[in-house]
Parts: structure tokens; C-alpha cells; sequence
């Protein structure tokens, strides 16, 4: 399942996660439940309307900047706990990830793409989509900043 919803944050909460995907970096993070950025609680509520996630213990999530995504091909994947599967294979998925998009300006392509399905980036935007949608990103030009978060059990 895929649900797509705009204007998902009120705009206070959109500059604020600018800042936060400025300053976190390539790098993946994690929260427990109860410690998450209180201005994107938003995002999870809209996401537990589809996805059950009662079971929620935290959420791992990273930040993608302009600089860092334009030009990269991504593989069709899955998001997955990476470091699980690398070390004995077993597929351990999300209860659910979600994209949100604080800044999408001037673009050309970047869209989210599942084998039937592209989506294009729009600011104020969040892509909610169960754990084993197989997924890329395409290629852009333009402004696209990201904000990904995977929420587990």
C-alpha cells in the first residue's frame, strides 16, 4: 500500500526539518518512540491512519540533501534492517517507511517509483508505503531535499 498526502506539516515544522536534514548528514539515525523530533509526530500519526503501529518501538531515519541525491541511480530495493540481511540473509522489513518532502523546487524528474507507481516529489509532501514495497528514486534536476524515516517493532 502507498498513501500519498500534501501539506502534511504545518510550515514551522518544514523549516525545522530543513535544518535538521542540514545538519544530520549521510549518516542513519535512531529514536525510541517516546524521544522522536516532536514537530514530525505528525508524520507518524498520518502514517498509523494506514499502517498499524502499535508495535512501534522507534524509528530509524536519515536525510538526503539536494547535493547528495541529484545525480545518484538508486537500485530497486527494499528497506530493510541492512545490517540483519547482510550478516545471515534473514529479511527483516519496517512496520512501514515514509518520505517526506520539505523542499521540492524547479524540478525535473527525482520521482519515487515503484514498478506501477511514480510519484513525483512536492514540497510539504510524505510518501507512506508498506514495508515491502520495492522501490528506486530517479535521477533530477532542481531542488529535492528528503527526509526518510523507517518505523519498526
Amino acid at each position: 500500500m502507498i498513501v500519498v498526502k500534501d501539506n502534511v506539516l504545518p510550515l514551522g515544522s518544514v523549516n525545522e526539518t530543513l535544518c535538521l536534514i542540514y545538519d544530520a548528514g549521510r549518516s542513519f539515525h535512531w529514536a525510541d518512540k517516546d524521544k522522536f523530533f516532536p514537530f514530525l509526530m505528525p508524520l507518524i500519526h498520518s502514517a498509523s491512519q494506514h499502517f498499524d503501529l502499535s508495535q512501534a518501538t522507534g524509528y530509524e531515519w536519515w536525510a538526503r540533501g539536494n547535493d547528495e541525491t541529484k545525480d545518484v541511480v538508486t537500485k530497486w530495493h527494499l528497506d530493510k534492517d541492512e545490517n540483519l540481511y547482510d550478516n545471515t540473509r534473514e529479511l527483516r522489513l519496517p512496520l512501514c517507511s515514509i518520505i517526506y518532502y520539505p523542499l521540492a523546487a524547479n524540478l525535473n524528474h527525482g520521482e519515487f517509483l515503484t514498478e506501477d507507481i511514480m510519484i513525483k516529489p512536492k514540497s510539504n509532501r510524505a510518501v507512506f508505503m508498506s514495508s515491502d514495497t520495492i522501490h528506486t528514486f530517479a535521477p533530477f534536476t532542481g531542488e529535492r531535499w528528503s527526509f526518510i524515516i523507517n518505523v519498526w517493532n
